[in-house]
């Protein structure tokens, strides 16, 4: 088989990240590496399984996504690091871009 993109999630909504993590595991080219639940878990996430995508849930009791994207690219700058601001917001940083989508109209807005 060849390589399998590891993914991992935080996000502080358990049920959401399991709901993630139930569909992409299904998936043969994915190789789910974990999940955090707060800016600490997800920084160490982070360090010990450098996923090849991090998805990112931007507000966290405890801070935001954003804050966590800093720390990880400060130290690895090639990190691939999405963020997900449910529902109608991804900041893909790693590539400088954002997607605005807004389910009610069914569309999706590209900058970068």
């Amino acid at each position: 088989m060849p390589n399998r993109t590891k993914i991992a999630i935080a996000d502080d909504h358990k049920i959401f990240a399991e709901g993630i993590r139930s569909v992409l595991k299904e998936q043969e080219w994915i190789n789910w590496v974990g999940e955090a639940f707060n800016i600490r878990e997800a920084i160490q996430l982070y360090i010990g399984r450098r996923p090849d995508i991090y998805l990112l849930d931007y507000h966290f009791p405890d801070g935001t996504g954003y804050q966590v994207a800093e720390k990880i690219l400060s130290q690895f700058p090639e990190a691939k690091i999405i963020i997900i601001h449910k529902p109608i917001i991804a900041i893909n940083l790693s590539f400088s871009s954002i997607a605005f989508s807004n389910p009610s109209a069914n569309n999706i807005h590209r900058k970068g």
